[in-house]
């Protein structure tokens, strides 16, 4: 079995597993049902976009082309998502307001700038995957560069303010938090940890490719840069 085929199959059964999670947390009538729902859109935003990249891997995107990239805007929803999660877990009697829907504008962003990719023709987005997927070399350039670390500082960003909300919280209590209630802040603390390794691994590496102009296939790419959120 080649590493692509095995990468895909990982891929597809970490993304029905996100299903089945997602699923889960919609249906639990207990706990914070409000943050349940949110952790459940974020969940389902990782395995769409895992869901493509397994689809591209093992090479149908010749018989499927139009599930090339198809996700690509939801990256623009993780940060926001996992910030408003961590207010909802903080403050469950907040009431959301029109004016929460600025979080929104970078996902609104990446599908406008996504449209011509959704709107192009089925022989264009299998070039694109067949040059992406191909194993074939290839050299960051400064463009793809720049678009993708701004699109990762803006969800680190969001990471970073939830963090900080966190450590806010659980000072002004944490001589009042019962073990439980320390636990769950401990989790939600990992969980924004993990995150924002992710984010300062993925563009510290991707800087260090093209400072030094290494060529890299697009299995290294995934594998070392952006594991679960696209090309």
């Amino acid at each position: 079995m080649s590493n692509l085929n095995f990468l895909a199959i990982f891929l597809g059964m970490a993304s029905t597993l996100g299903i089945f999670i997602s699923i889960n947390l919609l249906t639990l009538k207990k706990g914070n049902r409000r943050a349940n729902g949110i952790l459940a859109i974020l969940i389902l935003v990782f395995s769409a976009i895992t869901f493509q990249n397994a689809v591209c891997f093992l090479g149908y995107y010749e018989q499927f082309p139009h599930l090339v990239f198809p996700f690509y805007p939801l990256n623009g929803l993780i940060g926001p998502l996992f910030y408003v999660y961590v207010l909802v877990q903080l403050e469950p009697k907040r009431r959301f307001k029109w004016t929460d829907s600025i979080h929104l504008l970078g996902f609104f962003y990446l599908l406008y700038s996504h449209l011509d990719h959704l709107m192009a023709p089925a022989e264009f987005k299998i070039s694109i995957a067949n040059m992406l997927y191909g194993e074939r070399e290839y050299t960051l350039s400064s463009f793809g560069l720049t678009k993708y670390i701004a699109r990762k500082l803006y969800e680190g960003g969001y990471v970073i303010i939830a963090l900080l909300l966190i450590n806010q919280k659980y000072n002004s209590l944490k001589d009042s938090l019962s073990f439980p209630k320390r636990r769950h802040f401990n989790w939600l603390k990992t969980f924004g940890w993990v995150l924002l390794f992710q984010t300062v691994l993925s563009i510290s590496t991707t800087w260090i490719f093209f400072l030094r102009e290494i060529p890299v296939g697009f299995l290294e790419l995934y594998l070392m840069l952006n594991s679960t959120q696209g090309s």
